[in-house]
């Protein structure tokens, strides 16, 4: 075998034949190497132990028997004292060799999903910090954007606001000449509602002040009414009044101070407001009763 140790060749100079495995097999006991071990290894580690056995075995034989001068002289000049530890060497390099191989390979397998997760976890990272940092890059103008639109959002709430008001002021507008008549009871003012409340704005102002019937232009209950489908209601619905001129309707909310009273009924005249209005003369009425 080309792969035996020097030591082997040194055993044949000195009348010594090198042990094969089988012998050094059959001589030792093999139960404590490790599976792991390379054949090589096994070899060079049983004939180590191989040598150290001869060797004491040689030791002991010597003790027990005499030896002359002469012999002693002979065995020391054959014998080679560098063999064993150059042997012992040999298999401490061979047997560190293939742990670090078997140490290597075992953490390899070990640490290779660790190394692979460890890897994944780089990529996410490199992926976040790509992202994080086109972020940082796209920052200062989408903060100006939003700048931007906060300014443009008040500047719309404002007009939003006044178009508001106007708009309500333009329905006040268009409600000027209009009152709003509660507590007259369903279907009482028969087919024609503006001859109706013609004759009764003339009954409440008297004659004095409307020598002759006020011109209106419409009048009309508010809302549906049962027969329509419209939800049935303790209270009559309101009705709406259009004068057509503008001081008549001045003349009867003048006019309407105190209590009024129709057949029985009680009577309310109200300005026909919006419902914003409305809601803003409300809230004062706390006051206006103090």
């Amino acid at each position: 075998m080309d792969w035996l140790p020097v030591e082997h060749a040194r055993e044949v100079d000195r009348g010594f034949a090198a042990p094969t495995l089988f012998e050094v097999s059959s001589f030792c006991n093999i139960s404590y190497l490790r599976p792991t071990y390379s054949r090589k290894t096994c070899y060079v580690f049983l004939t180590a132990k191989w040598h150290i056995s001869r060797r004491n075995a040689t030791i002991k034989a010597s003790s027990t028997r005499s030896v002359t001068p002469e012999l002693a002289l002979a065995e020391d000049a054959n014998a080679s004292p560098k063999t064993l530890p150059e042997d012992l060497e040999n298999l401490r390099s061979v047997l560190l060799t293939d742990l670090t191989v078997t140490v290597t390979s075992l953490l390899d397998n070990a640490l290779k999903p660790v190394s692979e997760s460890l890897e994944l976890i780089k990529q996410n990272i490199a992926a976040h910090a790509n992202s994080i940092k086109a972020f940082e890059t796209d920052l200062p103008a989408r903060s100006d954007k939003v700048t931007q639109l906060e300014t443009n959002y008040n500047e719309l709430l404002s007009k939003c606001d006044m178009l508001t008001s106007k708009l309500d002021e333009l329905e006040n507008r268009s409600r000027r000449s209009n009152l709003r008549v509660l507590g007259v009871p369903e279907k009482m003012e028969g087919a024609d509602p503006v001859e109706f409340m013609t004759q009764r704005f003339r009954e409440i102002c008297g004659s004095d002040t409307f020598p002759h019937p006020p011109l209106l232009d419409r009048a009309h209950r508010l809302g549906r009414s049962t027969d329509d489908g419209g939800e049935r209601s303790s209270r009559p619905r309101p009705i709406i009044v259009r004068f057509h001129y503008y001081q008549d309707k001045e003349w009867v909310l003048a006019k309407r101070r105190g209590e009024l009273s129709f057949r029985g009924h009680r009577i309310y005249i109200y300005p026909d407001l919006s419902t914003s209005l409305a809601r803003q003369r409300a809230a004062f009425s706390g006051v206006k009763a103090a």
